[in-house]
């Protein structure tokens, strides 16, 4: 068992530098054949996702999270990785539908209701911005950001 960690932890590293060297062709080599090893290590899949997000090649990367998060539907470390490149795409209905199903999953999280509130705020949403903010902030009340977003969101809703 002890080699076996240490050999993947060896592939983890090996892509990681040649990643970090802008080797991704290379990277990617190493991280599948860490997959083709383990397939239920919902690690690789997150390398995977991250090098082929700095290769541009964003339906991959997102396929990437997806495959993680079928295999483990219950975790959200994948799913709320996956919410965050869709922000940064500017894929703001997806990352809302993303959001919704951490939420399901873990209603206690006031980031993943922050998350979605900015999201819907960037869609034109503002009465339901304002309701996911309100959540958050009902569930981390002394948070001076959700504050300000609140405020932020009645002042557009006023518009």
């Amino acid at each position: 068992m002890q080699t076996q960690t240490l050999h993947k932890n060896l592939i983890r590293d090996k892509g990681y530098f040649l990643q970090e060297a802008k080797r991704y062709e290379e990277a990617l080599v190493q991280f599948e054949i860490a997959i083709a090893k383990d397939p239920s290590d919902l690690d690789f899949y997150f390398y995977t996702a991250n090098c082929k997000r700095l290769m541009k090649r964003s339906e991959e990367a997102l396929a990437e999270y997806d495959k993680a998060c079928e295999l483990n539907p219950h975790a959200t470390f994948y799913r709320y990785h996956k919410s965050n490149y869709l922000r940064e795409l500017s894929r703001h209905e997806e990352a809302v539908n993303e959001m919704d199903k951490l939420l399901a999953l873990q209603p206690h999280r006031y980031d993943f209701s922050f998350h979605k509130a900015n999201s819907l705020r960037s869609l034109g949403r503002h009465e339901e911005a304002l309701a996911a903010i309100e959540n958050a902030i009902k569930l981390d009340p002394t948070n001076p950001l959700y504050q300000l977003h609140k405020e932020q969101s009645l002042e557009l809703l006023e518009k």
